[in-house]
C-alpha cells in the first residue's frame, strides 16, 4: 500500500503537528506488516488550494492508493491514520474546533458517536482514495466565489465536486479528537 503524505505549508509546520504525524505513521507501518510506503509532499505557498493540487497531482504521478492530508496547524492521535485506514471510505475526515474563542466545532449541533455520512468535511485531517483523485478532473481543490464577498472555500468545494459531480460519498469519524492549533495573546 502506497501513501502520499501531504502537508499544505503557508507559514510553517507547528512541532505538535510533526509529533502528531510521526506516530500516525509509525503505528500504520507496523500495522500493516511494514507493508505501507509513504512519501511527504509540503508544497509551500500562499494558495492552500495550490498547494492541496499539488499533493494531488504528486499522488498521481506516484500512483499511490491513499492521500493523507493534515495541515500544519492541526494535532491528532497516534491512531488516526490507522482509524481512518479501517473506515474504508472513499472519503474520510474529522472534525475541530474553529480557531477562536468561545470554542465552535466546525460542525455544530448534535452529531453521531459514530461514522457517519456528511455532505462535506474539512480537509485539515483528512483521508482520501487516490482512485477518487483519479476520476475527477482538476482543479481538485478551488475557491469559488458564488456572490458580493460569499466564497465556497477548497474544503466545501472538494466535497461538493467529489458528491455532487461524480457520485463519492464523504464520511466523518467523530471518535477521532483532532486540536486546531493557533496562538493566542493574552
Amino acid at each position: 500500500m502506497k501513501l502520499i503524505v501531504g502537508v499544505p505549508n503557508y507559514d510553517g509546520v507547528k512541532t505538535e503537528m510533526m509529533m502528531s504525524l510521526i506516530p500516525n505513521l509509525f503505528l500504520a507501518y507496523n500495522k500493516y506488516d511494514h507493508k505501507l510506503a509513504y512519501e511527504l509532499v509540503c508544497p509551500a505557498g500562499c494558495h492552500n488550494y495550490k498547494n492541496r493540487n499539488k499533493i494531488v497531482m504528486d499522488s498521481l504521478e506516484s500512483k499511490s492508493d491513499y492521500v493523507f492530508m493534515v495541515d500544519t496547524d492541526m494535532e491528532f492521535p497516534d491512531d488516526t491514520l490507522v482509524k481512518l485506514l479501517e473506515d474504508d471510505k472513499d472519503i474520510v475526515g474529522c472534525t475541530y474546533n474553529k480557531r477562536a474563542l468561545p470554542l465552535t466545532p466546525i460542525h455544530a449541533g448534535e452529531r453521531p458517536k459514530e461514522l457517519y455520512r456528511i455532505n462535506a468535511v474539512p480537509t485539515g485531517v483528512i483521508l482520501i482514495k487516490s482512485s477518487v483523485l483519479r476520476v475527477m478532473d482538476p482543479p481538485w481543490f478551488a475557491v469559488q466565489w458564488l456572490s458580493g464577498v460569499e466564497f465556497m472555500g477548497p474544503d466545501i468545494y472538494f466535497c461538493t465536486k467529489a458528491t455532487r459531480d461524480y457520485g463519492f460519498e464523504v464520511w466523518l469519524d467523530p471518535t477521532i479528537e483532532v486540536k486546531h492549533l493557533g496562538e493566542y495573546k493574552y
